[in-house]
């Protein structure tokens, strides 16, 4: 009997002690620890409306454990050596965000402004956020202290918009392929161009009289355009 009691204590014992395990140093210390549970989000502007000057990014921040008991302050910063967008392409970040009573998780927003995100190919730019301690949260896992926001602003050319473009479209411009896909509802494929030639003309036609509208994005046409559908 005294051995079935040893055990059942030492069984307690660790028990206790696993129950114990956060933070770096292993222990519970009375702290609501905060960590990003996702290290990398990415945003491409290229296919996206020409309407679209700005896209927010929320990053989730979570608590490790129990909801917050009050809203509560998280602090964070933008960690300047490892970014590479300019100052320019994204509002400032805020220093602190709060998270919710009763709930796990905050946001802190990254506003890209796209006009200042550079459209050549392969370019991909990021703002890195690192999370600081606060008088209400301590720190998380240490792998979880840094998180990436990337995002760019290529649309790479259609292989077909080189057959009509002396015709209809002219020279490639991304912001008419960015209104012709919002028009047509998705991206236009080379099996579109061979098989559904009228409406892609309409669609063209649709695009060139917005644009006609909107001379302040500097399209450019060819001289004269027969369009052959009404």
């Amino acid at each position: 009997m005294k051995k079935i009691a040893y055990i059942l204590v030492m069984c307690l014992g660790v028990w206790c002690a696993g129950c114990s395990e956060n933070g770096d140093d292993g222990y519970y210390d009375d702290f609501y620890r905060v960590y990003f549970p996702v290290d990398s989000l990415n945003y491409a502007f290229g296919d996206k409306p020409v309407e679209m000057a700005k896209y927010t990014v929320k990053v989730p921040v979570q608590i490790l454990g129990e909801p917050a008991r009050a809203d509560m302050k998280v602090n964070v910063k933008v960690d300047l050596a490892s970014t590479t967008a300019t100052a320019e392409a994204y509002t400032a970040v805020p220093s602190e965000i709060t998270i919710p009573k009763d709930s796990i998780v905050g946001y802190v927003p990254v506003e890209i402004i796209r006009e200042n995100v550079m459209d050549e190919r392969d370019t991909v730019f990021r703002v890195v956020l690192q999370l600081e301690a606060s008088p209400d949260f301590a720190l998380g896992v240490k792998e979880g202290l840094r998180a990436t926001v990337t995002f760019s602003n290529y649309l790479a050319e259609p292989e077909w918009w080189v057959g009509l473009k002396d015709v209809f479209w002219g020279p490639y411009q991304k912001e008419k392929y960015q209104k012709m896909m919002e028009i047509w509802g998705g991206p236009i494929t080379l099996d579109d161009y061979v098989y559904k030639m009228v409406k892609l003309i309409n669609v063209a036609k649709e695009m060139y009289e917005y644009f006609q509208e909107h001379p302040e994005y500097g399209m450019e046409f060819p001289p004269y355009i027969f369009w052959p559908y009404e």
